[in-house]
């Protein structure tokens, strides 16, 4: 996040959209992400050991929020899968390999289970905003933020996913 608002200060970045622990009041549209956990259909946490957890790894704003409520709880947790992409992420927590935090949105778009009722602690929520620069052909930076912005807030439509065990992929149960 702070990388790509640095960008956009320089005039490197014409407009950006990312999440942030608090909400930013430089941000064309700004609002709030319910952030929840999801797991796979075989996970299984065991209170004798650390939570088993999946994220782009620490430099990662959902992996600072996951660590921040397990400290809180005073739960341990162990780093057991970090992707550089949500397909990876989502193979590792389909798979069983650990828990992860998300936001609802996503998790509901990609058809993930929510975990409302496991042994986690809650999550804070994060804080999505749309960036544009203040160089450049601002109004074209501003329509096309407010058109994101049009996107993003559409109602999401869940497309129900079966896994296979056997092959180990998942497909839309239309399929």
């Amino acid at each position: 996040y702070d990388p790509l608002l640095r960008d956009l200060r320089n005039g490197d970045l014409d407009i950006f959209v990312g999440l942030s622990t608090k909400p930013q009041h430089d941000a064309r549209h700004t609002w709030p992400q319910e952030v929840i956990w999801v797991r796979g259909m075989t996970t299984r946490l065991y209170p004798d050991r650390p939570v088993p957890l999946v994220s782009y790894g620490e430099a990662c704003v959902y992996h600072r929020a996951a660590v921040t409520a397990l400290k809180s709880a005073g739960m341990e947790w162990e780093d057991v899968f970090t992707g550089p992409s949500i397909g990876s992420l989502y193979g590792a927590v389909t798979a069983g390999l650990g828990v992860m935090p998300i936001t609802r949105r996503r998790a509901a778009g990609l058809g993930m289970i929510v975990w409302d009722d496991g042994p986690l602690p809650k999550l804070p929520d994060l804080h999505s905003g749309i960036y544009i620069s203040e160089s450049g052909d601002r109004a074209a930076y501003e329509q096309l933020a407010d058109e994101i912005a049009a996107v993003l807030h559409r109602p999401t439509v869940v497309t129900p996913r079966l896994f296979n065990a056997d092959t180990g992929m998942t497909a839309d149960s239309a399929a």
